[in-house]
């Protein structure tokens, strides 16, 4: 039976809060285990709690110092080059999100285009009440799709003459 989805919040009960944070703590230290393991990188965990007036490491102490030691020796440009915090990622996301609403909006700008292009064709109202924008728009659209027709053309054409450019039986109004 799959374990249900946990809901990310602070725990209030000091007891809860501790037991979690015991169960967490171990199943962090052996991931962190598995990432290094399969993947041959150099890891470490060092954890601060409250509950302990130890920080737990992984896997040593002498681990932790080699790891951070080869960090250290970097110069900063590589040590920061991936790094990055909140306001980083945040700014990252609000990006993403921007050419995702842009793209959305400019797809949802041309079906609208040619719906209405499509409703002007069934119905008999015309064009009287488009806006000057509208009708920029109509006339991008039309102009779009005319240069699809158009290149579809040309590849039949080409495709037509090949095919007859390569048949090699005589035309049918010879007569021999």
């Amino acid at each position: 039976m799959p374990k249900k989805k946990v809901k990310l919040a602070f725990v209030m009960d000091a007891a809860a809060r501790k037991a979690t944070y015991k169960k967490r703590t171990k199943s962090l230290l052996k991931k962190v285990g598995e990432v290094s393991a399969l993947c041959g990188i150099e890891a470490c965990a060092i954890i601060l709690s409250p509950y302990d007036s130890e920080p737990k490491v992984w896997p040593n102490p002498l681990g932790v110092q080699r790891v951070v030691a080869m960090f250290n020796r970097k110069n900063k440009e590589e040590r920061t080059s991936k790094m990055f915090n909140q306001e980083t990622f945040l700014r990252q996301m609000n990006s993403k999100l921007k050419r995702q609403f842009i793209n959305q909006q400019t797809e949802t700008c041309d079906k609208d285009i040619t719906l209405l292009m499509f409703e002007l064709f069934t119905s008999r109202e015309g064009l009287q009440n488009l806006t000057l924008q509208d009708l920029n728009a109509l006339c991008w659209k039309i102009e779009q799709k005319l240069s699809e027709v158009n290149a579809r053309m040309e590849t039949i054409n080409m495709a037509s003459e090949t095919a007859i450019g390569n048949d090699t039986s005589p035309p049918a109004s010879f007569k021999g």
